[in-house]
């Protein structure tokens, strides 16, 4: 092959490299999380636990407002499919869950916002099948210590 061969092929990988560089991605680099179904149980007296079934494990961020009284679950790449917009028979931990799907800048995101009937501490567990908000009644609203593997106690 003489020299147009080779500068062909180096047009040809040229034009896919390109192609390859500025084609327009998936709008989600995920598969989207469905919030199917939100409950609220009574496990003890004290505590409550907020179910979040979804249909992937989620991925979500926390933050704690309203005077520490709201915990407000973002879960990222997400929707709400099926689940109820509100519970509002809360317990003595959780006055209300509202649960909400909205958009900004192309990224959605599902919220799950727990009030508070008084500050509690609280722990959010993930699995396959959604995540499940722990809460006790505390004199602060925070995440709970939790005992890290291979912590000694002290005496």
């Amino acid at each position: 092959m003489g020299p147009k061969g080779s500068w062909a092929r180096q047009a040809a990988a040229l034009i896919i490299l390109v192609t390859a560089l500025f084609a327009p991605g998936p709008a989600h680099a995920g598969t989207l999380v469905h919030v199917r179904k939100v409950t609220l149980a009574t496990p003890a007296t004290g505590s409550a636990e907020v179910v979040v079934a979804t249909n992937v494990s989620p991925k979500f961020s926390t933050r704690i407002t309203n005077n520490k009284l709201q915990l407000l679950v973002d879960i990222t790449d997400a929707d709400v499919a099926g689940a109820d917009a509100a519970i509002v028979k809360g317990n003595d931990v959780v006055a209300g869950v509202l649960t909400q799907a909205y958009e900004v800048d192309g990224q959605r995101i599902a919220r799950v916002l727990v009030t508070l009937a008084k500050t509690a501490e609280y722990d959010i567990r993930t699995d396959a099948t959604g995540l499940t908000i722990s809460l006790t009644a505390a004199a602060a609203t925070k995440i709970k210590d939790l005992p890290r593997a291979g912590a000694v106690k002290s005496a």
